[in-house]
């Protein structure tokens, strides 16, 4: 490697260097690493790449070792520290790099011609070693006596020396790599399970309360069928339950403000929604019970997994419950957006002062809605048109004011289909009660409890609208 010169510097990894040196006839990588438990120096065969922007000590090593020559590579006798010595014939310039190849506190420094320090991979803080930059290089205290190095043996695989360190530690970085997205996702599945089996209990006491649908016709029925019984300001009755052998009494709790007529209407249409509301919830539940069956499944998979493409292979199925994230390499997860962040799509300020957002495109919808949106937030679309999703971020405890309303309507009207007409039905509804449904593309709703405003555009408070926007 003497004389060899380095044409690239690459850091794929906090605590791992690799430079790639040119001799005549052929290019070799050399890795430097100061991983925990992996520190080591060799020859290495595998592809890698690093971050667009690299780190700053990669480049600081760019700027000081691109196009110098290695001009020695010497071992610290007796210890894991490798200095590699470079130079430029022609401008004269040396520089040095120091690998401690510890297995814990190990580091990388750049050291000019006279040993000082240009920088390190690390800080080095400890002790009497708190070098800063252009402080002289202080080496690692001497190995113990009475602790000699320790061998590693790779004599079970087939190459040359560096191929089988270059293999073992390939195979070492795949396991824990493993172990790690592995255990990532059976943290996932843990959280998943405990929420759709407190999910489940919910479903279940709402089921339990919309039985008494049976109960309210009944003393519906008997106050329609006793009308005089009931005095105007009266807030119980006792009557005969016809519906019972021996008619025995029944205490029907009443609404003081309606006479017996009204009550019997007003428990009529609360056993409809609780009709309505069973129905909904029973299919909940047993999408519910499949999710758990299917989370279950997952776990059970994952902790069996025997590769990395073993576990790639459910990532579909972890999306399908809603937790894809822990499929990913950990560290690489994007952090949903948050309120206080740069907003996604178009912004807009209603004339009381609120934020309103619309999304650009179906996967923007998506976002604004089930990322930015809270569930008293309010969305808003045109009915029965192709267009933006608009979502109103009301403050914590605010409520919808009508010039924000009709601000918000004259958004969704404006980027629909329904553009061009001066007038159209807008939906609007809690963000709570809007749903995608698992499996549609992204964009895609199910709305419940929605409310329409027939909305006639006004030009003015379109344009002072459209004036306050952030594209």
């Amino acid at each position: 490697m003497t004389g060899g010169i380095v044409q690239k510097i690459r850091q794929p990894a906090d605590g791992l260097v690799v430079l790639q040196i040119r001799t005549p006839g052929r290019s070799d990588a050399i890795l430097l690493s100061v991983v925990p438990d992996r520190a080591r120096m060799h020859l290495t065969e595998g592809a890698f790449t690093g971050p667009d922007r690299p780190p700053a000590f990669c480049a600081l090593l760019r700027k000081h070792l691109i196009g110098a020559r290695i001009e020695k590579i010497v071992q610290t006798k007796q210890d894991r520290v490798v200095r590699l010595d470079f130079g430029r014939p022609r401008s004269g310039e040396h520089a040095c790099v120091t690998a401690e190849l510890f297995s814990r506190g190990g580091n990388l420094a750049l050291l000019d011609s006279e040993d000082r320090l240009l920088g390190s991979m690390y800080p080095f803080r400890s002790g009497r070693r708190g070098m800063r930059v252009g402080s002289p290089y202080l080496p690692p205290p001497p190995p113990s006596a009475s602790k000699p190095l320790e061998a590693r043996s790779f004599s079970d695989l087939e190459g040359d020396f560096n191929r089988r360190v270059d293999a073992t530690y390939r195979m070492l970085a795949e396991r824990l790599e493993l172990e790690g997205r592995r255990s990532a996702i059976l943290r996932g599945l843990g959280k998943a399970i405990l929420k759709l089996e407190r999910k489940r209990g919910e479903i279940e006491r709402n089921l339990q309360r919309a039985g008494g649908a049976e109960r309210l016709r009944k003393m519906a029925a008997l106050l329609q069928s006793s009308p005089g019984s009931v005095s105007r300001g009266a807030g119980s009755v006792r009557l005969p339950d016809l519906f019972e052998d021996g008619a025995p009494e029944l205490e029907i709790p009443l609404d003081p403000t309606l006479d017996a007529v009204g009550n019997a209407e007003r428990m009529f249409v609360r056993a409809r929604k609780l009709d309505r509301s069973r129905k909904h919830l029973a299919g909940f539940l047993s999408q519910t019970n499949r999710d758990l069956e299917e989370a279950a499944r997952l776990r059970n998979a994952a902790a069996k997994a025997a590769s990395l493409g073993d576990l790639d292979g459910l990532k579909s199925s972890l999306t399908s419950i809603g937790i894809a994230d822990a499929a990913k390499k950990p560290g690489r997860a994007k952090r949903g957006v948050r309120r206080g962040e740069k907003a996604l799509g178009r912004e807009f300020v209603s004339a009381e002062g609120i934020r309103i957002l619309a999304g650009r495109n179906d996967r923007e919808n998506h976002r604004i809605t089930f990322e930015v949106a809270r569930g008293n937030d309010y969305w808003l679309h045109v009915r029965g048109r192709s267009g933006s999703h608009v979502v109103v971020l009301l403050p914590r405890g605010g409520e919808l004011g009508n010039e924000t309303l009709l601000d918000a309507a004259h958004i969704a009207l404006h980027y629909s289909s329904a553009k061009s007409e001066d007038s159209a039905d807008v939906l609007y509804v809690r963000r709570k009660h809007v749903h995608h449904p698992k499996g549609e593309a992204p964009g895609r709703v199910v709305v419940h409890q929605e409310r329409v405003i027939h909305l006639r555009k006004e030009s003015r408070r379109l344009a002072r609208l459209l004036g306050s926007a952030n594209p």
